[in-house]
């Protein structure tokens, strides 16, 4: 379960957030959260409909089950966050820091991860398909049973990652 507090703290802008993680020793606490939703209620979203949040420190947060669908976090700390099955539907990742994050059964459809940093990344059972991931680094991720159905993988860097049954085909 997320903590309310945590939630009301985002809400408040990636500047005071970051400030806060700064400041203060904590785990964020997403757990199964509709951060999007949330952005909605406040007329928080952009003229895109999109949650801003580029650049944000979320290094080691609980968002696992948590509804980042569409958000832009385009250049987030993500560092060893636990994102499983977390909604990360056509959400902007490009050039975000998801080293060490745990993405099993995650989805990111239409994800946009240009550039992104997956390295021991465990994508176990994600979906990736229609993602693009054009010059990603997924150095030693575990892609075990991975969809990758028509995604972008172009210049990406699958070196020394397991990719046992994924589909990687389309």
């Amino acid at each position: 379960m997320a903590n309310q507090k945590h939630i009301e703290w985002l809400l408040k802008g990636v500047n005071a957030w970051n400030e806060r993680r700064e400041r203060k020793d904590f785990k964020p606490d997403f757990e199964g959260a509709d951060i999007s939703s949330e952005f909605k209620k406040m007329g928080a979203l952009g003229n895109d409909g999109r949650a801003y949040l580029r650049g944000i420190n979320l290094g080691g947060a609980d968002l696992s089950g948590a509804d980042l669908s569409g958000a832009d976090l385009s250049g987030a700390d993500l560092s060893g966050a636990d994102l499983s099955g977390a909604d990360l539907g056509s959400t902007k990742l490009n050039g975000a820091d998801l080293s060490r994050a745990k993405l099993c059964k995650a989805h990111l459809i239409e994800a946009h991860l240009i550039e992104a940093h997956l390295i021991e990344a465990d994508l176990t059972e994600a979906e990736l398909d229609r993602a693009n991931l054009y010059k990603a680094n997924l150095t030693r991720a575990t892609l075990i049973n991975a969809s990758f159905r028509k995604a972008n993988l172009s210049w990406a860097n699958l070196s020394y990652s397991q990719v046992w049954k994924a589909k990687l085909y389309g």
